[in-house]
């Protein structure tokens, strides 16, 4: 079970992206932490290995420690 090429990650477009950080107000999904504070990547619900999609439904802004952590688990998202 494999990882995700990079280019497959990197076709999200930057209004998609924008449209994620800004709905989740410039903070982690996972830990709150504000985007001052550390990077934030997008970071997919349902993992594209477990076949999810790149769409603003799909996804939240993480913190790269907690995207890395999580991996290709799928978390339940908390609203």
């Amino acid at each position: 079970g494999g990882r995700v090429s990079k280019a497959k990650r990197e076709r999200q477009k930057w209004s998609i992206r924008f449209k994620v950080l800004e709905r989740d107000r410039f903070r982690c999904h996972w830990c709150g932490v504000p985007a001052r504070e550390a990077k934030l990547v997008l970071d997919h619900v349902v993992p594209l290995v477990a076949d999810g999609e790149d769409h603003a439904r799909n996804l939240v802004a993480s913190c790269e420690p907690c995207n890395g952590g999580k991996g290709g688990r799928v978390l339940e998202i908390v609203s």
